[in-house]
């Protein structure tokens, strides 16, 4: 259950920390 819910954690920060690298890059 834990592991779900940082793994879900972890997915998000990483796909907002890409869109905003890609937003600062653009």
């Amino acid at each position: 259950m834990y592991f779900l819910i940082l793994l879900c954690l972890l997915v998000f920060s990483s796909s907002i920390q890409w869109c905003w690298s890609n937003d600062v890059v653009t």
